[in-house]
């Protein structure tokens, strides 16, 4: 491969970590905790792009580029710029985090072990903000005892339930997307949003749903729905 197309190459992919930071998209693919790392790599990707474009700058000076000199391999060139594509379309088209279609077809994640010495009450407020992730750990691995009664407000995507109705949902990853599983909560009393809508909803806790081997999804009664626009990091923890 030429010192040009080398270039090429990693001056595309510094420029998408450089767009996905200052846009803060990174967070549709990786944990907050990895920015210094993109942004570490992009200045190295950086400094790597601008050494082979002086090397190539000094090769077709000098007349001695590789491909020429070694008289084969003219269509190495063009060949090699295709590894651009993948690079550049996600560039130039936005990304988009995981939604409804990935999380109807993904296996829940293995439910966390509750905590040593119960889980605490939920905190005061009325209704209490509550992350999706949290409520299903608590309605599955027995701390339902502390939703009991408690109206909650969480913010999550509509994913429409094959069986009928819809799932509240947020995905849930440990490093970044690859690794990503639903956290799903059955809604009743409300009619679905379209698929992948991202709504604020309040409610109370069906109580008897989920299970402590969190194998069931737990349901909530919908007193509000409402529509609200997608936040800057999708994914929960």
């Amino acid at each position: 491969m030429s010192r040009a197309v080398q270039a090429i190459l990693l001056l595309s992919a510094a420029a998408l970590l450089v767009r996905l930071v200052v846009t803060g998209e990174y967070l549709f693919y990786v944990k907050p905790g990895m920015l210094p790392a993109l942004v570490a790599s992009a200045a190295v990707l950086a400094v790597l792009a601008a050494l082979a474009g002086r090397d190539a700058w000094a090769e077709a000076e000098s007349g001695t580029a590789h491909d020429d000199h070694a008289g084969h391999g003219h269509g190495e060139p063009r060949a090699a710029l295709l590894l651009a594509l993948p690079l550049l379309v996600v560039l130039l088209i936005a990304p988009a985090p995981l939604g409804a279609f990935s999380a109807a077809r993904s296996a829940p994640p293995p439910p966390a072990p509750a905590p040593a010495d119960g889980f605490a009450p939920l905190g005061p407020g009325d209704p209490v903000e509550v992350k999706v992730v949290e409520f299903v750990q608590r309605a599955t691995e027995g701390g339902a005892a502390t939703l009991a009664g408690r109206r909650v407000r969480m913010t999550g995507f509509s994913t429409p339930d094959p069986d009928g109705g819809w799932w509240l949902t947020r995905m849930v990853v440990g490093c970044c997307a690859a690794d990503a599983s639903p956290a799903r909560i059955a809604v009743r009393g409300a009619d679905a949003p379209p698929a992948d809508a991202w709504v604020a909803l309040t409610g109370t806790w069906v109580e008897g749903t989920g299970s402590e081997d969190g194998s069931l999804i737990p349901a909530v009664d919908a007193d509000a729905v409402e529509g609200i626009d997608q936040p800057a990091n999708p994914y929960q923890r």
